[in-house]
C-alpha cells in the first residue's frame, strides 16, 4: 500500500500519465499520417516532435507514462513502425499497454465475421469484441518485451461488455470511461465519477475530469485545458485525497493539424509548453504527486475507495484558456 504524506499527514496523489500512440488518418497516407502523428516530422522543422520528444521530455524528470498503443495500423503499414514505436518506449523505460481502433481492421481486410464497420469496440456484439481485443493483444504482444495489463478504447468508446471481454483476454485494468463523454460514457454502468471501480473483474480508472469555470465537465487532457485547470485540478484532487489522476495525451498532442484543400501539419508550441510546464510542477511537488505507470500498479495494490468530492475549477483559469485557444486558431489559421 502507499506510504502518507509525512509532511501534510496525506498519501501522495498517484498521477497516471497516459498517451493514447495511434497513427491518425489525416492525410489518407499511412506513409505521411505515421510521420505526422507518431514521428511528429514537422515541415520546416528539424527533429522530431512526436513520441520521440515526449519520451525525452519525461526522461529529463525522471518520470515514466503510460503509452496506450494502437497496433492495428501495424496490419497496414507493417510491423517495422509497431516494432519502433515499442521498442522507442521501452528503451526510455516507459509503459506499453494497449489501445485499438478497429476501423484498421476494415482497412487491412481483416474484418471477415464482424458485423459492424464501427471504429467503437463496444459497438460489436462480447465474442466479436473478445475476438478484436484477442488478436490487438496478441499484435502488440509480438513486439512488446512486458505483460499487457492495460487497455483504453479508441475514442473511449467501450461498454460493460468491452470489461468482461478484457478479462476473457487476461487484461486486468481499463481506462477507457470518461465522464465528459457523455453518452459514450454512460455504456459502463455502475461506474463511479472519478476514482477506479471494478466491473466485474476488471478494474476501472476513470480518466478525470473536472467542471470548468463555465460549468461545462471537461477531461484533464494537455491540448483542452489550460496549465492553469492542471494545476488547480492536481492541487484540488490532493486535498480532496483522491486516489488516482489521470491525464490524457496522444501521440500527436502538439501537432496542429489543417484541414481544408491542401492538408498540412504544424508545430503547436502553446502545447507543447503547457506539457514542459505540468511536468516540471510535478517534480517540484514530488512530495504530493507520485507519478506512476499501469505496469506499476500491479505491484502497488492500489487502493479501491467511494468516489471522490468532484473537481471544480476557477472562471479566471477557463477565462485564460479560452483567449489561449483563440490566439491559437488566430495563430493557426
Amino acid at each position: 500500500m502507499l506510504h502518507k504524506n509525512r509532511k501534510e499527514g496525506r498519501r501522495p496523489l498517484n498521477v497516471i500519465i497516459t498517451i493514447d500512440t495511434e497513427c491518425w488518418g489525416h492525410y489518407g497516407d499511412v506513409v505521411l499520417d505515421i510521420a505526422s502523428s507518431l514521428r511528429g516530422r514537422v515541415p520546416g522543422k528539424s527533429g522530431e516532435f512526436g513520441i520521440r520528444k515526449q519520451l525525452e521530455l519525461l526522461s529529463a524528470h525522471s518520470m515514466h507514462a503510460t503509452f496506450f498503443v494502437e497496433p492495428f495500423f501495424s496490419l497496414v503499414a507493417g510491423s517495422k513502425e509497431l516494432d519502433w514505436v515499442v521498442s522507442s518506449i521501452q528503451g526510455f523505460g516507459s509503459d506499453v499497454q494497449l489501445h485499438a481502433h478497429p476501423e484498421w481492421l476494415h482497412r487491412a481486410g481483416e474484418n471477415q465475421g464482424l458485423s459492424s464497420t464501427s471504429d467503437d469496440v463496444a459497438d460489436y456484439p462480447i465474442e466479436e469484441q473478445r475476438s478484436i481485443l484477442a488478436r490487438a493483444k496478441e499484435l502488440l504482444s509480438q513486439v512488446s518485451l512486458t505483460e499487457i495489463t492495460a487497455f483504453r478504447a479508441g475514442n473511449y468508446g467501450a461498454n460493460g461488455d468491452t470489461l468482461k471481454a478484457l478479462a476473457a483476454v487476461d487484461i486486468a485494468y481499463d481506462s477507457s470511461f470518461n465522464p465528459s463523454y457523455g453518452r459514450v460514457s454512460d455504456r459502463i454502468a455502475g461506474a463511479s465519477d472519478n476514482q477506479p471501480f471494478y466491473v466485474g473483474s476488471t478494474l476501472e480508472f476513470p480518466v478525470s475530469c473536472f467542471s470548468d469555470g463555465n460549468r461545462r465537465l471537461r477531461h484533464f487532457q494537455v491540448t483542452a485545458t489550460s496549465f492553469e485547470e492542471m494545476r488547480h485540478g492536481l492541487e484540488e484532487a490532493h486535498r480532496l485525497d483522491w486516489e488516482t489522476f489521470v491525464i490524457v495525451l496522444h501521440s500527436f498532442e502538439w501537432i496542429w493539424r489543417v484541414k481544408g484543400k491542401q492538408r498540412r501539419h504544424l508545430l503547436d508550441r502553446l502545447v507543447l509548453s503547457r506539457f514542459r510546464k505540468l511536468l516540471r510542477y510535478l517534480e517540484q511537488e514530488g512530495e504530493r504527486y507520485k507519478v506512476v505507470t499501469f505496469s506499476d500498479l500491479k505491484r502497488m495494490s492500489p487502493e479501491i475507495v467511494e468516489s471522490k468530492p468532484p473537481i471544480v475549477g476557477r472562471s479566471l483559469h477557463t477565462a485564460k484558456r479560452n483567449l489561449e485557444q483563440a490566439w491559437r486558431r488566430t495563430t493557426y489559421f
